[in-house]
């Protein structure tokens, strides 16, 4: 039996939109993601999209936000749980980056690719970054303190676009995609690398592993 249109159970129009939109760019990129078939799967016409968000362009602002709150959120429990019950908070939070789910890493892969190619969406990343940088690095401060501090934010970041890059993505450019299967012959060592970058460690030697 339908639910009457009062239910307040039923998912807000403006959320539906929002989740279909986060599909859409997930899976086919800014410019190849259309209105029209967003509103087809969130069940309205294109003009009730126009009425929640103004644009395509504030659509997927509007998705950024969301997926930047969730994504910190995630980050944020990580490095709380890890804090409690093992040493390596740091590596905790690179192993959830690395075990984000595909679509979450697809829709990575649609954000860089629009940062680089028009700067779409830039300030909000920007803003999304800072709170996530403020959870990770003093904690990687903590407990790296070989790291001059002037270089715990910096040496964070690149040990995280480590880990992101060997992660596989069906979105990933054909030439970028064999660019990193060259670079990654074994992508499952992505995370113990990207520790002996923030850690200084050799490759002979062993990094302690984060057990959940």
């Amino acid at each position: 039996m339908a639910r009457p249109r009062n239910d307040p159970s039923r998912e807000p129009t403006a959320a539906r939109i929002l989740r279909h939109a986060r599909a859409a760019f997930s899976a086919r990129g800014f410019d190849d993601a259309s209105l029209k078939d967003i509103a087809r799967a969130a069940g309205v016409r294109a003009p009730t999209v126009l009425h929640h968000y103004d644009s395509k362009e504030q659509l997927y602002e509007a998705v950024l936000r969301a997926f930047y709150a969730e994504l910190t959120s995630t980050l944020g429990a990580a490095l709380l749980q890890a804090t409690a019950d093992q040493p390596n908070a740091t590596q905790a939070a690179f192993a959830a980056l690395a075990s984000l789910p595909e679509a979450d890493r697809d829709l990575l892969v649609t954000v860089v690719a629009e940062v680089v190619h028009s700067g779409r969406g830039a300030d909000i990343i920007a803003d999304a970054v800072e709170p996530l940088l403020g959870l990770v690095t003093p904690i990687a401060a903590a407990q790296l303190p070989h790291l001059d501090p002037a270089h715990v934010r910096p040496t964070v970041l690149m040990a995280a676009l480590l880990v992101l890059f060997a992660v596989p993505s069906k979105r990933t450019p054909p030439a970028l995609e064999r660019l990193r299967q060259l670079v990654w012959v074994e992508p499952d060592a992505a995370l113990t690398l990207a520790m002996q970058l923030l850690t200084g460690a050799s490759s002979s030697e062993r990094i302690p592993e984060s057990h959940p």
